[in-house]
């Protein structure tokens, strides 16, 4: 009884976990495309976070980024051993807590970006503008290349293993 309740938690937070990802994409692109006054190839998804509707951009980077942190609590349980077992879990935390406060630290308008924002950039940064201004989205691309290594070298935990073991 006890195995199943753990099996079935692990396996909703890794799910969370897989969808913070596709949010942020299908959210972000949908943002992009509607905003009025937004341009994909000269604006940065940051500048999303101004505006009327800016709050949905600050929603779904605090929600993505609480997704990516259960997503590793999941991946902690899943995994047997080894380093991995510690490490990638914890920088996965890392990296989704870091997105979650990118959310909060919002960009200053720019580049004519909401609509009445004079182009070009900010002379004068805010100091939340100048934590923004790292360019919080390459953020997103850092995890995944290294996560699929974390697999091969430490299995997750089965049920025929845990029959094994018994």
């Amino acid at each position: 009884m006890m195995t199943e309740s753990v099996t079935a938690l692990t396996h909703m937070l890794l799910t969370s976990g897989i969808f913070a990802g596709p949010i942020y994409m299908v959210v972000g692109l949908a943002e992009a495309l509607l905003r009025s006054g937004f341009d994909l190839r000269r604006h940065e998804l940051s500048l999303l976070a101004n505006g009327d509707f800016g709050w949905i951009h600050v929603a779904m980077m605090v929600v993505t980024g609480l997704l990516t942190i259960t997503g590793a609590m999941g991946l902690r349980r899943a995994l047997t051993g080894g380093s991995g077992r510690m490490w990638g879990p914890i920088l996965l935390g890392v990296y989704g807590l870091g997105v979650a406060i990118a959310g909060l630290l919002t960009a200053d308008p720019a580049l004519g970006f909401p609509p009445g924002t004079p182009d070009g950039r900010a002379i004068v940064l805010s100091w939340h503008g100048i934590r923004s201004s790292r360019r919080r989205e390459h953020w997103l691309s850092m995890p995944d290349h290294r996560l699929l290594r974390l697999r091969a070298p430490f299995p997750l935990r089965t049920e025929s293993r845990r029959a094994a073991r018994a």
